[in-house]
């Protein structure tokens, strides 16, 4: 009796990776775990500690939405790769975002994603009673750091080749380019 193929079938020469497996990012599954509610609750924590440490609730809800954006910004649009060594390096020059329920647009994962910092955005314009200088200042950082790097028409476009991947993108273009 033949012994059973196991994941390897997935390696051999000429088999794309099956997204669905990417083990890196299933703890950010909101069908398969608590995440929403503990990412929400780490947002709740980092306001309380900044609100209990003496500044007022617009100054706390003004730097948890920067600090906010800035995190989420540099983990799910900047960092890439995966840390899971069976991936073999299929998932390199794929930010963590691009990676979420395997590319799939518009998921209830990201959909998620979109909601918290909006909100988290509102509640400070509200703390702030929608001043000028509130909206200068923080809906561009909302623009180009939480909702923008989101968008579909976003997926796998580095602006200036910025933060591409060398000996992946590099290729691809130069492949276009030799046909």
């Amino acid at each position: 009796m033949p012994v059973p193929r196991n994941y390897s079938d997935n390696y051999l020469s000429g088999m794309d990776p099956d997204p669905k497996r990417n083990v890196a990012v299933e703890c950010f599954q909101i069908d398969t775990t608590r995440f929403a509610a503990t990412y929400v609750m780490l947002i709740l924590i980092v306001y309380g500690a900044i609100h209990g440490s003496g500044y007022t609730s617009e100054q706390s809800l003004s730097a948890t939405n920067v600090a906010h954006a800035l995190v989420t910004f540099v983990f799910f649009h900047w960092a890439k790769g995966s840390p899971d060594t069976h991936a073999q390096g299929d998932y390199d020059d794929l930010t963590v975002w691009e990676q979420l329920d395997g590319g799939a647009s518009w998921s209830a994962t990201k959909k998620v994603f979109l909601i918290v910092p909006t909100l988290v955005l509102l509640a400070y314009l509200n703390a702030a009673d929608f001043s000028r200088q509130a909206l200068t200042i923080h809906v561009p950082i909302y623009a180009l750091l939480c909702i923008l790097p989101k968008l579909p028409g976003m997926h796998r476009v580095r602006i200036l080749g910025i933060n591409r991947t060398v000996g992946f993108e590099s290729f691809d273009d130069e492949t276009k380019k030799g046909s």
